[in-house]
């Protein structure tokens, strides 16, 4: 239950640029037990499934520093013997993680004007590596590249989606004090840069199978939070 949006489409992504043999069938899972539905596997799909684990396990320690949630510590107990074997197999990222997220924790703690992009760069490394499944693939930069443009912009944009409510709780969101604060046309300029590049590097993919569905995420799926809260907003005005 902890593989995000942003992983799934990572294991679309890495399955199709190297057409990865696929298993399919039907299966109950935790969500649907009483009722089997289809599933659908690769190598890939592993390695995101894992990733997520490392993910959960740090974001849970993350809350539990800042927050003392019980609830964050126990599961943060629950993951680590899974984390374990997770670093075991993929020691690189995971060292990449933690570096990127203390590094990212840091510059939220600082709370200092103007870090947007420094914030921005840390969670875009951290995606750009998790694209990389093999280092020394000749698609490896242009994998980076893709994920860092990525996560750059997946961390804009929910700091644009949560810049009232932070403002009115006194929490740490990047854009305050920047010229995006209360700025939607250059939130909006912003973020079609960030995700103009991302397009960019991934069009330099070769990537024929269900290319049609990646490019429908990317041009149209990643705006549909955004769209819903802007929409929103001028309903609420």
């Amino acid at each position: 239950m902890t593989l995000s949006y942003d992983l799934t489409f990572l294991t679309l992504l890495l399955s199709s640029l190297y057409e990865a043999p696929e298993k399919d069938g039907l299966s109950r899972c935790f969500v649907h037990p009483m009722r089997k539905r289809p599933y659908w596997l690769t190598k890939y799909t592993e390695y995101a499934a894992e990733i997520s684990i490392a993910l959960a396990y740090y974001n849970c320690l993350d809350d539990w520093e800042d927050e003392r949630k019980k609830s964050s510590w126990f599961y943060a107990r629950l993951l680590y013997p899974k984390y374990l074997r997770v670093k075991a197999k993929y020691p690189q990222h995971c060292k990449n993680i933690e570096a990127c997220l203390t590094q990212l924790s840091t510059i939220e703690a600082k709370n200092e004007p103007m870090a947007a992009d420094e914030a921005a760069a840390s969670f875009g490394r951290l995606l750009g590596d998790l694209f990389v499944y093999d280092p020394q693939d000749y698609w490896a930069k242009h994998l980076y590249a893709t994920g860092e443009a990525l996560g750059k912009f997946i961390y804009l944009m929910d700091a644009c989606l949560d810049l009232d409510a932070d403002r009115k709780h006194h929490r740490y969101n990047p854009l305050l004090h920047t010229d995006a604060a209360d700025d939607q046309e250059y939130q909006l300029e912003l973020l079609t840069m960030l995700i103009s590049d991302c397009t960019l590097e991934f069009e330099k993919l070769p990537i024929l199978q269900d290319v049609e569905i990646l490019r429908n995420i990317l041009y149209n799926g990643v705006w549909q939070k955004y769209k819903m809260a802007t929409d929103a907003r001028r309903e609420g005005k």
